[in-house]
C-alpha cells in the first residue's frame, strides 16, 4: 500500500515538523486493523515501539488531533482521485469472482 499512496497527490502537511501523508495515512489504516473505532483509540498506538519498528516511522504514529486535520483537507475532488485507486489495488490483491451490493432504504439512529 506504501508505494501506492506515495504514487498519489495526497494533501502535504502545512508546517515543517507535519506528518508525512504516507505515514498519516498507514497509521490510520494500522489502528483501525488494531481495533480503533475512534481517532482518539489511536492515541493507545502512539507510545508503541514494535508497531513503528515494524512500519519503519521515524516518528511516533500522528495523534487523533493530526489524523483529524489531515482528513479535513479531503474534499470531493480528492476523494475521487485517491479512493477508487487505492480500492483497485486493493481488490487486484485478492481473488473475488462475484460481488453482491446490498441496499438497505432504512434507517435507524441510536443514541
Amino acid at each position: 500500500m506504501r508505494k501506492i499512496l506515495e504514487s498519489l497527490d495526497l494533501p502535504e502537511p502545512g508546517s515543517n515538523r507535519g506528518y508525512n501523508p504516507v505515514d498519516v495515512i498507514e497509521g490510520f489504516m494500522v489502528s483501525v486493523v488494531l481495533g480503533a473505532r475512534r481517532l482518539a483509540h489511536s492515541s493507545f498506538l502512539r507510545a508503541d515501539e514494535v508497531i513503528r519498528e515494524i512500519f519503519g516511522w521515524k516518528r511516533k504514529m500522528p495523534s487523533a488531533s493530526t489524523l483529524s486535520r489531515f482528513f479535513q483537507k479531503f474534499d470531493i475532488d480528492l476523494n475521487d482521485q485517491v479512493y477508487p485507486e487505492l480500492q483497485k489495488q486493493w481488490f487486484e490483491q485478492i481473488s473475488v469472482t462475484r460481488h453482491t451490493i446490498d441496499v438497505d432504504s432504512k434507517v435507524i439512529q441510536r443514541y
